[in-house]
């Protein structure tokens, strides 16, 4: 008792124009050992708060015209040829080159198809079928593919493959990560060059690196490279990083990128192990959200500030995950919370601390959730986990 505290109040007023946000901090007065009284500080944050709010805002509506206004930019390209070649399709009546028309189009929608489906990967969770996979083996699998892509440029592939657990991942995604490191590998090597592929362990995970004998990552790309549609490329969508980002978050995992010091870049992809191998692998957080505009910007927030984070969707998703994870805190948006899922959860994960997102529940049975009001002030999202955390 007599401890110095501190907080914030949210939405303090009986009309939305009325809405105050406040920092409060209240400060013990003394007399010897004795507690006299407090000095109560309030610091009227409204116009702040309004602000971060605002930004937050208008950051999503630039990211979201952006992004979406560069797809609109990669569609209209074979968007354009396939016109044009249905129009000279029309106007001709040569079967032979009428063939070859389709063709040339059924390519140009096959890329709007690849595209699309890339796009729709970025920010969610895919449907995944998960495995248990013995990463050695897989990759011995795909080595001739990769041999091939390589030898045709006169490159090597070469590799370290030390005995690594398993993981549960879902066999297509992973393929498709590993093909796009490597291919991207490839096309940073000149003649003569190699590409390294590196499998150990790293504490709980698993480390998978890509390493090539390049020149390396200019200093002004290393921040942009996961960003959607950034491409040092000239034929590039600036898609496959980004996506690849994307799978590696949803199993849990990291996935980052540097210069090597002996020359060349390094990708290294971190996956938990496997449950079969090591039981259900520990995080921090379990974000159990449907909405993606939510969902995407804590998972970056949390990650920033260090802490292991998985995602899915809605509590249902999260208990199907139950064989894999074991999170110290569950994050959910309230108006999924209901009294079942609230006992469903304390039995799978006994103890695991819930933040709901929204106001409080009505109900006696979710006594024990902490709550944080939405619109999400980040700072305070990672501020508030935090905290709870060090309880756990």
């Amino acid at each position: 008792m007599g401890r110095r505290a501190s907080g914030r109040a949210d939405l303090i007023g009986v009309a939305v124009r009325h809405e105050k946000r406040i920092d409060w901090q209240a400060n013990p007065l003394r007399e010897g050992n004795d507690l006299a009284g407090w000095v109560l500080i309030i610091d009227d944050r409204t116009d702040y708060y309004r602000w971060q709010e605002a930004a937050r805002k208008a950051e999503l509506l630039a990211t979201t015209a952006t992004m979406v206004g560069t797809l609109a930019h990669e569609l209209r390209n074979p968007l354009t040829a396939a016109k044009g070649l249905l129009q000279l399709m029309g106007r001709r009546h040569d079967p032979e080159k009428n063939r070859g028309y389709a063709n040339l189009i059924l390519r140009e929608l096959d890329r709007v198809t690849s595209l699309l489906n890339e796009f729709l990967l970025l920010g969610r969770a895919a449907e995944m079928e998960p495995e248990a996979i013995d990463v050695t083996a897989f990759l011995q699998e795909l080595l001739p593919l990769l041999e091939g892509e390589a030898s045709g440029l006169g490159l090597e592939i070469v590799t370290s493959l030390e005995p690594v657990p398993q993981v549960s991942a879902d066999q297509g995604q992973l393929t498709q990560v590993l093909l796009n490191l490597v291919r991207n590998a490839i096309q940073a090597v000149e003649q003569e060059g190699w590409v390294a592929i590196g499998l150990s362990s790293s504490g709980d995970s698993v480390a998978l690196t890509v390493r090539d004998s390049g020149r390396g990552l200019p200093p002004e790309v290393m921040d942009k490279l996961f960003r959607p549609f950034f491409t040092t490329k000239r034929s590039g969508t600036g898609l496959g990083l980004a996506v690849c980002q994307a799978i590696v978050y949803n199993h849990g995992g990291q996935i980052t990128a540097a210069n090597h010091p002996e020359g060349g870049a390094v990708f290294t992809v971190l996956l938990p192990a496997s449950a079969t191998t090591s039981g259900a692998g520990k995080i921090d957080v379990l974000i159990a959200v449907d909405d993606q505009i939510l969902r995407y910007p804590a998972e970056q927030a949390l990650r920033a500030a260090g802490l292991k984070v998985a995602s899915a969707g809605g509590p249902g998703g999260a208990l199907s995950l139950a064989g894999r994870y074991k999170p110290a805190l569950l994050m959910l948006e309230q108006p999924a919370l209901n009294r079942q899922d609230v006992e469903n959860i304390g039995r799978v994960w006994p103890g695991v601390k819930i933040l709901a997102v929204g106001e409080p529940a009505s109900y006696e049975d979710t006594a024990g959730v902490q709550y944080i009001p939405s619109p999400l002030d980040y700072d305070r999202l990672v501020n508030q986990i935090q905290s709870m955390l060090i309880a756990y």
